[in-house]
């Protein structure tokens, strides 16, 4: 409760990411802890979440977000799940733009088992992933990655975070 935001007081200056990676359960607790101690006029500081899931897209907007985190000398608050999950997601695109696999539609399958069960077919959405998409969806996640590399991060309660049976990033 002293330490990380101390930390992130001094280190972030606008140049560089702060990231500061705490185990799921705390991730309420610190990040109220982060936003006391920085509600202070001449300790002002934002405080804003990395939140990140396999099935999601990188987008621009997630980008522009951590951008912003370097710029306005926010501290960025994550888990380890959401770090594991976005460099799990980069993985994956990267692998697909190198075999050539391009899902074409996700759905297929589960209309094909719909018309054989005789049930309503779904509304047609174009979510059909193609390699420009995942190019750009890569391209993205190396930028965000860059700016992780070039970042800080703080990992709060490491013995948690990182122990061998219990921890996502193992």
């Amino acid at each position: 409760t002293v330490i990380a935001p101390m930390l992130a007081l001094l280190i972030g200056d606008g140049s560089m990411l702060v990231t500061q990676i705490v185990p799921t359960p705390l991730l309420r607790f610190s990040h109220a802890t982060l936003r006391s101690a920085f509600s202070a006029p001449p300790l002002h500081k934002p405080v804003w979440t990395f939140r990140f899931d396999r099935r999601a897209s990188v987008t621009i907007e997630l980008l522009d977000k951590v951008r912003a985190a370097v710029t306005e000398r926010a501290v960025l608050l994550s888990t380890p799940a959401a770090v594991k999950a976005f460099l799990l997601k980069l993985l994956e695109l990267l692998h697909l733009l190198d075999t050539g696999q391009y899902p074409k539609n996700l759905n297929s399958i589960g209309e094909k088992m719909r018309r054989v069960m005789r049930l309503k077919p779904r509304k047609v959405t174009d979510d059909r992933i193609d390699k420009a998409s995942l190019q750009q969806q890569a391209a993205r996640a190396v930028a965000l990655l860059q700016l992780w590399k070039s970042g800080v991060g703080i990992i709060d309660e490491v013995d948690v975070v990182l122990h061998p049976l219990k921890s996502e990033l193992n």
